[in-house]
């Protein structure tokens, strides 16, 4: 068995709309995502735990 390693990726200041669409799309794909406020209260961060390529930037693997 191999083991995958794991990092958080981060969409920051984006509005609801993408806030919305990034979560409905990982959540379907069965990743682990959050959703939080910015510190600006009209825009939304979004973090997705995602597994690291062979050049270690986090890549969505189906």
């Amino acid at each position: 068995m191999t083991y995958l390693k794991k990092s958080w990726f981060r969409h920051e200041a984006i509005s609801t709309k993408q806030a919305n669409r990034l979560v409905k799309q990982y959540t379907e794909r069965g990743y682990h995502v959050e959703k939080t406020l910015n510190i600006d209260p009209e825009l939304w961060d979004v973090a997705v735990k995602l597994v690291e390529s062979g050049n270690n930037h986090a890549t969505l693997h189906d």
